[in-house]
């Protein structure tokens, strides 16, 4: 196995959980969200993001509240099957992926990759929430044991899945040092979402902030944004969802 076996497919491990089957809008930018004017994200939604939620005054919106829905919406997800792309710049190189991912709480993954590049292409992969996980390569006809911190398994900016897991999404979403400011609503592959940006120290390692759209029709995370500065090295949109707790069958590789 090589360096960057699987990136990308590794990190799409930090979806939570959201609704919604259609790809992902990329006409235009997302707008109106200094200090964030200068980034061009790959596939980026559609829509003004000045657009404030219903009921919510300007200036900021009712974040106490809508964490607090997030938070009662997410304690009621007890596990989910969706498909997802995802995107990752790192300091040489960048990758779409488009995966397959099985979750059960509270650490239970598993990825299958079905469009990437080289190695990653046809990977899955088993997390089970300990310091190692399964990988099988498509061109091997059983799985191998790698621990986490392996470089071969972390991503492009050097992230773990410890890293990136669901709970480290809530983590950062719901953190009470993160300042989080509702930026307005965006609509993202046919989703319309409330746009929440979070500074917190809980994100990845080298990230400044973070956008995380919430789905308003479930209050549950479905697309996220991890800034470098002005650069977006780190994105997840959700294409589909399933939401249940899949069977042990499901989490074969």
């Amino acid at each position: 196995m090589t360096k960057r076996f699987l990136t990308a497919g590794i990190v799409a491990a930090v979806l939570l959980a959201g609704c919604g089957s259609s790809p992902t809008s990329s006409s235009n930018k997302f707008r109106n969200r200094s200090p964030l004017q200068g980034s061009t994200p790959l596939g980026m939604p559609t829509g003004p993001a000045g657009q404030m939620v219903p009921g919510m005054p300007a200036g900021g919106g009712d974040v106490q509240g809508l964490l607090g829905a997030i938070a009662q919406a997410q304690n009621g997800v007890q596990g989910f099957q969706a498909t997802i792309e995802s995107f990752e710049k790192g300091p040489k190189d960048e990758e779409t992926q488009t995966l397959k991912l099985t979750y059960k709480k509270p650490s239970t993954l598993r990825i299958h990759i079905t469009q990437g590049k080289g190695q990653s292409q046809d990977a899955k992969v088993l997390w089970t929430g300990g310091s190692d996980l399964k990988v099988k390569p498509s061109f091997l006809p059983f799985s191998v044991s790698k621990p986490i911190n392996d470089e071969a398994i972390k991503t492009r900016n050097g992230w773990t899945i410890k890293d990136t897991q669901p709970k480290a999404l809530v983590d950062v979403l719901l953190d009470p040092a993160a300042g989080q400011q509702i930026l307005g609503e965006n609509t993202v592959a046919g989703m319309q979402l409330v746009m929440v940006q979070c500074r917190s120290a809980k994100s990845p390692k080298g990230a400044t902030h973070e956008i995380i759209g919430v789905n308003k029709a479930n209050m549950l995370p479905a697309f996220r944004e991890v800034y470098k500065g002005q650069t977006v090295i780190y994105r997840i949109v959700l294409k589909g969802l399933k939401i249940g707790v899949p069977s042990s069958s499901e989490f074969e590789i």
